[in-house]
């Protein structure tokens, strides 16, 4: 995690501890809003909406001037017509910057409303473990980062033995599996293996070569194959059979 990361969550919990408290921390998006209508905050974050004419709405400012802290959410895009022409063009712009191909790709997708939930109830328990159980940042913070990264293992002997051995004895376990198969034609071993006829041994021995070998899904790094494969691409826009298009 950045620098940056651990100055703003630092600065957060002294917010909390100074000039705030743990019980306006963990209260609810209601009371926020009761307590903005009734103008008892001498500033607060809420959603964009003038629910107080008391109040200056601005941008959260960030670690810059010029560069605001603010967040987006949501799954909807637009662009708002009564801004400065400037403004407009620049939202143009990055509106077909943030939805190109490139761009895109290099998003993580959340396939359904459950995983991204799973992730942000596991993110935010961290946050809360440092801002409310004096957790060490760094160790929060290592938390989330390994949530979000994809870890395997390298083939290059340079980074580590490990992978190189692993291969080493896959391989070994799956010759010795095949050399196995050898003993169902050899006539003084047959007796042995009566218990199943000799082709499903040998698909047995198949199947566990197979599943011996899937290990090495698990070594070096993912690519986008499937970004430039036609067939991937088909099974991806057509893995909801019974939606009409």
């Amino acid at each position: 995690m950045s620098q940056t990361t651990i100055d703003a969550l630092l600065m957060l919990k002294k917010i909390k501890n100074d000039i705030s408290s743990e019980s306006l921390f963990r209260s609810t998006l209601d009371f926020h809003f009761m307590n903005i209508i009734e103008s008892k905050y001498l500033f607060t974050t809420y959603y964009y909406n003038l629910i107080n004419p008391k109040y200056k709405i601005s941008v959260v400012p960030g670690i810059k001037e010029g560069i605001s802290g603010s967040t987006i959410q949501g799954y909807n895009i637009g662009i708002y017509k009564y801004s400065k022409k400037l403004n407009l063009n620049a939202a143009v712009e990055a509106l077909k910057f943030i939805t190109t191909k490139e761009i895109q790709k290099e998003c993580k997708p959340y396939m359904n409303v459950s995983e991204y939930n799973s992730y942000s109830n596991y993110f935010r328990k961290n946050i809360f473990d440092f801002l409310f159980e004096n957790k060490d940042i760094n160790e929060v913070l290592e938390k989330i980062e390994d949530y979000t990264k994809i870890y395997y293992i390298s083939i290059n002997s340079d980074d580590t033995n490990i992978g190189l051995i692993s291969i080493i004895i896959i391989f070994g376990i799956s010759t010795i599996m095949i050399i196995s198969l050898i003993f169902l034609f050899i006539e003084r071993y047959k007796s042995y293996y009566n218990f199943l006829s000799t082709d499903f041994w040998i698909i047995t021995i198949l199947g566990l070569l197979l599943y011996n070998i899937s290990c090495l899904t698990e070594m070096d790094e993912i690519t986008n194959f499937c970004f430039n494969n036609k067939l991937c691409l088909f099974i991806w826009n057509k893995n909801y059979l019974g939606i009409d298009e």
